[in-house]
């Protein structure tokens, strides 16, 4: 259902089915599991998280990796301040 590498491929499929028989298929909630980071990123001045998920893993859609990796909620937050040092969970693959 969801393209390989996107966060929610490891997440089950369901299916409902309304009272007049139509099957709508749904992604099941995604628990963020927090990983340990096993490297470090410095924010430059201007940084996205996309581009650092280029830097990082060479594939820019990749940024939910870092955001997963550090407690904060909203990614946007991530580069906001200069010199901020992010965790960086490397993929499993």
């Amino acid at each position: 259902m969801f393209f390989r590498g996107s966060r929610y491929e490891q997440v089950p499929t369901a299916t409902l089915i309304r009272s007049d028989g139509v099957e709508i298929r749904y992604a099941r909630i995604r628990f963020v599991v927090r990983e340990a980071p096993q490297a470090a990123h410095v924010v430059q001045e201007g940084e996205r998280l996309d581009q650092i998920a280029w830097t990082v893993f060479r594939d820019p859609e990749s940024w939910w990796r870092i955001a997963d990796a550090n407690a904060d909620l909203d990614p946007q937050a991530l580069t906001s301040t200069a010199g901020r040092v992010l965790g960086v969970a490397l993929p499993l693959r």
